[in-house]
């Protein structure tokens, strides 16, 4: 699969195009599905078959500039098993390149300016496997645009139609500088709902939608007819609660406005797209993922597989640890004493993972509870509990964030009294908040985006080489001294050759020797 990997800040799109070639994941979901049609260059080039399920996702996350919200999504994508994940409102000022320590990469733009609102801004966070093999194409390439769309407002503002129609034609901008020969996937927050009647649209739209069309759903349905894109979500029929993409604060309300399209003649590699309704990240929107059926080579790397990573932390708290113990005893007892070691062996970690999921996976639950709701008291009661523990999360993360700074703070006096100032400087840059892992896109001399490590180094020493290279001196004229023959010119405010030059290079002369005396009388003249 390939995408390029560049951005540019307009009002809401963002594109990213990367070049990626990487083996097929072992564990996706998707399985070990083959097509017997593959591609006449497959056979030539093994790495890039398309035959692999491969996910990629939208989420409007609401905002990523809150303590925490980096971790959490970087957690939840790994656990959805996302290969590329597209992001609105990210409200991130500028655009750049962000190392997660779990070794995912966050690739976003937003406004220019350290002073600028941080409002809207998008995009992409890309597995370590899938960054990692960034290079040359094989097989033909996938571009993705990122969008965040307007709002949609009952009122008709005039205002608000020009906003709309400035978005759209800066989307269309970007979509006519991508190759004709690409696959092109346009997915994001499009704030548009386009309804289950695709009369006089059934070229690019199917029946299995939501709802009427709105006026943002006009200009939506537009701009897939004119660019032949067809919504991938109004294709595949799944029940009401996973086409959902967006559920009001009370859970009463409830619109499909994010959706993800491809181009109609490559419709076929887009398998499903649906809602996953248990990725929390607090955010009124659901994250959208879309199977596709293209293969990506990986850079072989032995990895251990580990199992369900739990909230251990919880067990710090007695009550958690007292009801995990109980749980866990009773589970025990209903453990068969015979039986094979394998059979005893699955038995005890079911009970393991079933204590695990009722007493350190309580946010999740609490989604859950929501969802599976059916008054609208037992609604609110579950939605209270949901906000009560949102608050616990978020007091938690300011507390490890306190906790971390103070332990920065202690090592940052330990350096300071050995004398360090290179580790003191480093600390007190994570202290102030600088990103000392972003990284800026690195272009040669025509303006070509580099992707290879190599060639981005080759470039910063070009770079380099041309900023400190000193230019070669003038050659210094030719210098003749004077011969005896020749008069010397000398300039003293007279002209050369009047009567009073004599007598004025007296005068001075007597005033340098009257001054010299003054300074020393008793050395004299000699």
């Amino acid at each position: 699969m390939s995408y390029l990997s560049r951005s540019r800040s307009v009002y809401g799109p963002t594109t990213s195009t990367t070049c990626l070639n990487k083996d097929d994941e072992d564990d996706d979901d998707g399985g070990g599905k083959t097509d017997n049609n593959n591609n006449n260059n497959a056979d030539d080039h093994p790495g890039a078959s398309m035959k692999q399920r491969t996910r990629i996702g939208t989420w409007n996350v609401l905002t990523l500039a809150q303590q925490g919200k980096l971790i959490q999504l970087a957690n939840e994508a790994r656990r959805m098993k996302l290969e590329i994940l597209g992001l609105s409102e990210v409200r991130w000022l500028n655009f750049g390149e962000h190392r997660i320590p779990s070794g995912q990469i966050l690739q976003y733009s937003g406004l220019r300016g350290e002073n600028a609102p941080r409002h809207r801004g998008v995009g992409f966070l890309l597995s370590a496997q899938a960054h990692s093999a960034l290079m040359k194409t094989r097989v033909r390439n996938l571009t993705i645009i990122q969008t965040y769309a307007p709002k949609f407002s009952l009122s008709y503002d005039a205002a608000d139609l020009q906003d709309k129609e400035n978005f759209y034609s800066q989307l269309n901008a970007t979509v006519d500088r991508i190759p004709k020969g690409d696959i092109m996937i346009c997915m994001g927050d499009f704030n548009a709902k386009i309804g289950s009647d695709n009369s006089n649209y059934e070229r690019f739209m199917g029946r299995h939608d939501l709802g009427e069309m709105s006026e943002n759903g006009e200009l939506f349905a537009e701009f897939c007819g004119n660019n032949d894109m067809v919504i991938g979500g109004s294709l595949f029929p799944h029940r009401r609660v996973y086409k959902v993409t967006w559920v009001s604060r009370n859970s009463f309300t409830e619109y499909k406005i994010d959706h993800i399209c491809i181009s109609r003649k490559w419709k076929r590699c887009l398998l499903d797209v649906r809602n996953k309704r248990s990725a929390d990240i607090a955010s009124d929107h659901h994250l959208i993922i879309g199977e596709i059926r293209l293969r990506v080579a990986r850079i072989p790397r032995q990895e251990e597989r580990v199992g369900r990573q739990f909230n251990t932390r919880r067990l710090d708290d007695t009550t958690v640890k007292r009801s995990f113990t109980v749980e866990l005893q009773t589970c025990a007892a209903d453990i068969p004493e015979g039986g094979s070691v394998e059979d005893q062996w699955t038995a005890i970690k079911n009970a393991f993972n079933v204590t695990s999921e009722n007493n350190l996976e309580e946010r999740r639950g609490a989604k859950g509870a929501i969802q599976r709701s059916k008054t609208r008291g037992a609604i609110y009661s579950a939605r209270q509990r949901y906000s009560a523990l949102e608050k616990k999360v978020k007091r938690s993360c300011r507390r490890d964030k306190r906790a971390w700074a103070d332990s920065l703070a202690d090592e940052g006096e330990k350096v300071a009294a050995t004398g360090d100032i290179r580790l003191l400087y480093h600390i007190s840059r994570r202290l102030s908040g600088a990103k000392i892992n972003a990284t800026m896109p690195v272009k040669d001399a025509i303006g070509q985006l580099l992707t290879d490590p190599t060639d981005q180094l080759k470039r910063w020493f070009e770079h380099f080489e041309q900023f400190f290279q000193v230019p070669a001196r003038p050659p210094s004229p030719r210098y003749d001294p004077p011969r005896v023959s020749e008069p010397i010119r000398v300039v003293a405010g007279v002209r050369q050759g009047c009567i009073l030059s004599p007598l004025l290079f007296l005068i001075v002369i007597v005033e340098i020797l009257v001054g010299a005396i003054d300074r020393e009388p008793n050395r004299g003249l000699l």
